[in-house]
């Protein structure tokens, strides 16, 4: 029987040296896909995180720092440097308050000059007013008295002479002329709007009951009061 060797293929030269190199050298390992998955997620996260940070408000900065850094504290010089303004002000108010008082008690103070100057002598026609009357026009008579007259005694006086001073005036024929001798101021009021005067006067009285003529001597008090631009009779008081 005859054996046959099998050939083996004839190296090449060089052959078992590229072998034992291929082996020597290691061979590069490839990541798995999950590694490399989980590697970009965590790039993504980082990359995000970033940006967030990044675009944050800066006022959340600026709060925390006025919450950490401390207040300045307000210097004394401040608070005492209102101190003038308002000693000023003061002053100024006061002033202007005292000048208010000196110009209404000048005000008064002219207001009653005028009032003792005028008055007087108005007093005196009204009263001869007044106090006359004569029975042939004694209506007119009372009219002319009304017109100086006002007030509450206008109608005690108006009621007085139709009641009683006119029916009688004309029976007897009465005439009274009244003649202001002196006339005085007794008071004035502060706001020279009222004064009180005093009269003193003769009614010469005539009429059929007594013979000739009559001299009576009358003292009356009147209260003048300012009315409008003018003065009038608001009471008069025998006295």
């Amino acid at each position: 029987m005859v054996r046959t060797s099998a050939r083996r293929p004839p190296r090449v030269a060089g052959s078992r040296q590229h072998e034992r190199r291929s082996a020597a050298e290691p061979t590069p390992a490839t990541e798995p896909a999950s590694a490399s998955s989980a590697s970009a997620a965590s790039s993504a996260s980082a990359i995000s995180s970033a940006s967030a940070a990044s675009s944050a408000p800066a006022a959340s900065s600026t709060d925390t720092a006025d919450l950490t850094e401390p207040r300045p504290r307000r210097s004394g010089r401040n608070r005492r440097g209102w101190w003038p303004v308002v000693a000023l002000t003061v002053l100024v108010v006061a002033l202007a308050v005292a000048t208010a008082v000196l110009v209404l008690g000048w005000l008064r103070a002219q207001a009653r000059a005028d009032a003792m100057a005028r008055v007087p002598a108005l007093a005196r026609t009204d009263a001869a007013r007044i106090l006359s009357y004569d029975y042939r026009h004694i209506q007119a008579d009372a009219d002319a008295a009304t017109r100086v007259i006002t007030g509450g005694y206008r109608d005690q006086y108006r009621q007085s002479m139709d009641q009683l001073i006119i029916p009688q005036a004309q029976q007897v024929h009465a005439v009274v002329q009244a003649e202001v001798l002196n006339a005085g101021v007794s008071s004035v009021s502060d706001d020279g709007r009222q004064v009180v005067v005093l009269v003193y006067a003769n009614q010469t009285v005539t009429n059929t009951r007594i013979t000739g003529s009559r001299v009576d001597q009358v003292r009356v008090r009147l209260t003048m009061v300012r009315v409008g631009d003018g003065w009038k009779v608001s009471r008069v008081d025998s006295l």
